[in-house]
């Protein structure tokens, strides 16, 4: 190999330079692929409301090829994906989302996966929520005050018991009473 790079450059220094020039190349063309190779990965902004959408954005791989989304079995009924990586919810819980990014001729196809918290964060809507009470007292303690209770509708849980502090039946003491 040296005789016919001597014979092609007709000169000891440019023969050299090429000479060790193509394997440090080669060596440093491959340590830089594999500093370059980033992971395949997808990410979703996480937690998100139920009712809400998120999407989940591909970053990193090799090749220039498609990415898929799919719904992990195991997260079925909780949320859904369409083909451009959105996320709809549809229950509160965990959703994973799994994406396929083809590799084309050249590379292998890579998977990831994200997981997606959805969470209620509507607040339960009160009503027939009793009004101010005037009592008059019956004891030197106060009175005993009988109020109808409140009705809790949450979206998710549906009728929640309402409690109160101090609770209806309680004897209440002279002067003004807050209940929570």
């Amino acid at each position: 190999i040296c005789g016919l790079l001597y014979l092609t450059y007709g000169n000891f220094v440019d023969m050299i330079r090429v000479f060790t020039g193509v394997p440090f190349g080669a060596v440093g063309g491959i340590f830089a692929l594999w500093i370059r190779d980033m992971p395949f990965s997808i990410s979703a902004a996480t937690p998100i409301p139920l009712g809400g959408t998120t999407t989940a954005t591909p970053s990193g791989g090799t090749g220039s090829g498609t990415v898929t989304y799919e719904v992990d079995p195991a997260s079925s009924g909780v949320c859904s994906v369409n083909g451009s990586g959105e996320v709809t919810t549809i229950t509160v819980g965990s959703c994973i989302i799994n994406a396929t990014k083809s590799g084309g001729a050249n590379y292998n196809d890579a998977t990831a996966s994200a997981t997606i918290t959805i969470e209620d964060q509507t607040a339960p809507v009160l009503s027939a929520v009793p009004g101010d009470i005037t009592q008059e007292a019956t004891a030197p303690t106060g009175a005993v005050v009988n109020f109808s209770g409140a009705i809790a509708t949450d979206t998710v849980d549906g009728t929640i018991a309402v409690t109160y502090s101090p609770a209806s039946g309680s004897v209440f003491a002279l002067g003004d009473t807050t209940v929570t």
